[in-house]
């Protein structure tokens, strides 16, 4: 009976644990993709994005969409000093983010970013990330 009793709450346990950690979000979603599957971006793509209706930044190789992150942003229209352009230096290097804020940018990452379009189809049949730092150096 005890048994019972014991896996029932576990089950019951499990279910909440399972709708309430595992929520769908579409942020969530793309962040859960493999960098490879993820869509490839260049910088002219994400500077047509640089606006507070339509903003995409690049963070450390990644494109985010955080048109949806302007209003609440509790920096206020900082978040558009980078808008359509590379944010990871003022992301990274800003001592007002708290630790959670390089998680819950996960969340809008939505591809990755490709140094130019001759890069961007030499690299659409592998990882680029699988690529030594020092090769970006001399480009």
């Amino acid at each position: 009976m005890f048994e019972k009793n014991i896996f029932f709450i576990s089950s019951i346990l499990h279910f909440y644990l399972f709708l309430f950690l595992f929520p769908i979000r579409q942020g969530a979603k793309q962040a859960a993709l493999a960098e490879h599957e993820l869509k490839e971006y260049t910088r002219e793509e994400v500077s047509r994005h640089a606006s507070r209706n339509d903003l995409w930044v690049i963070i450390d190789r990644r494109v985010y969409d955080l048109t949806t992150y302007v209003d609440p942003h509790p920096g206020g229209d900082g978040i558009l000093n980078n808008a359509g352009g590379d944010a990871t230096k003022g992301f990274l290097e800003n001592p007002s983010h708290p630790a959670h804020v390089f998680e819950t940018v996960k969340n809008y990452q939505i591809g990755r970013y490709v140094p130019n379009i001759i890069l961007k189809y030499m690299f659409t049949s592998f990882n680029i990330n699988s690529l030594s730092t020092s090769f970006f150096l001399f480009l």
